[in-house]
């Protein structure tokens, strides 16, 4: 969390490390900032951020763990050393917030900027040195291209540190990670304008939706984000199955004369051989019949019996089953019937 307000009203984490709270209620002249600027901490803004501390029986006290900014102080002070600490608009930052919250508030606020980038270390050996040679971009160019990478990220949910990939460092050549970053203005171009479309889909689109969510956290500003996505059909969609159906059926057929003939050809052969179904059942029967007489007197003669039409049908069925296990030809058996 990142703000500009009174101190003590939104500093938990400060008042519970103090064992007199009041010391929000001492003048702010009694009060100082210490600058964390180190070694380890190289970057500007821990020139004008650090740890409060208070004087308090001729020594100086730290407390809190918060960064507050010095500069903020130094105006409340010097506009008016008699008020309260605690009534002072003074930015501060937990301590698990990155460096650029801070940097944006000296530079939008205070009008501080890193003067280190500007000068750099001339040495001999810099002389020595190939330096590639940049080409010279207009600022609208820029802009453009921001915007649509801008954009790019919007439309496909891709976070933001796409640009230091691999990947799009080596499409564009980029030569050092710090030489291409996304434009603020962009972002908020790209923000209007999509919040523009997403209001005007939701007004015209359907009454119901379907509605899924993420969540994720933030590991290098320890903040957790939700995202909500909602899902809704726009458009008429044409089933593909029936699409193809008509395309091959009424499209297709009909504008080939030789396969339309052919169609009405198979249909009226169909159609004769389905109403005629029955006459063709007794031409099968009367040739079944003819076929089991003819076997009937040497199967008579045999066996000593008259045949009755049960006896046919059996005598039809033991022929069929003869002609399955001889593999289709009819055998004589001279051992019996």
């Amino acid at each position: 969390m990142s703000e500009t307000t009174p101190v003590p009203r939104d500093g938990a984490n400060d008042e519970m490390e103090i064992a007199d709270p009041s010391i929000f209620k001492m003048l702010v002249g009694n009060f100082r900032i210490m600058p964390l600027h180190s070694k380890v901490r190289t970057s500007y803004v821990w020139q004008h951020f650090g740890h409060p501390t208070y004087f308090t029986r001729g020594k100086q006290k730290k407390f809190g763990t918060n960064y507050y900014c010095e500069k903020c102080l130094t105006k409340s002070s010097n506009d008016d050393d008699s008020k309260p600490f605690e009534s002072c608009k003074i930015k501060r930052d937990a301590s698990t917030v990155s460096t650029s919250n801070m940097q944006r508030h000296l530079v939008d606020e205070h009008k501080l900027q890193d003067d280190s980038k500007g000068a750099s270390r001339v040495t001999v050996k810099n002389y020595f040195q190939v330096v590639p040679r940049r080409n010279t971009t207009s600022s609208s160019r820029k802009n453009l291209l921001a915007r649509d990478l801008v954009l790019l990220i919007a439309r496909d949910l891709l976070p933001f540190n796409l640009v230091n990939g691999e990947g799009l460092q080596e499409l564009q050549e980029l030569p050092d990670r710090t030489t291409f970053t996304l434009s603020r203005s962009a972002l908020d171009d790209v923000y209007r304008s999509m919040h523009g479309q997403v209001k005007k889909t939701v007004v015209q689109g359907p009454r119901f939706c379907a509605v899924t969510y993420d969540l994720w956290t933030d590991s290098y500003r320890r903040r957790a984000y939700i995202t909500f996505s909602s899902h809704l059909v726009n458009q008429h969609h044409l089933c593909i199955e029936h699409a193809l159906h008509n395309l091959v059926i009424k499209d297709g057929f009909g504008s080939i004369p030789e396969l339309h003939s052919l169609l009405i050809n198979c249909r009226e052969i169909v159609k004769s051989v389905h109403f005629r179904a029955s006459e063709l059942q007794e031409i099968a029967d009367s040739e079944l019949n003819a076929t089991v007489q003819s076997l009937v007197p040497p199967h008579s003669a045999l066996c000593g019996t008259n045949t009755s039409t049960i006896d046919l049908y059996r005598v039809s069925h033991s022929v069929t089953s003869l002609v399955h296990v001889h593999g289709g030809g009819w055998q004589n058996n001279p051992a019996g019937g």
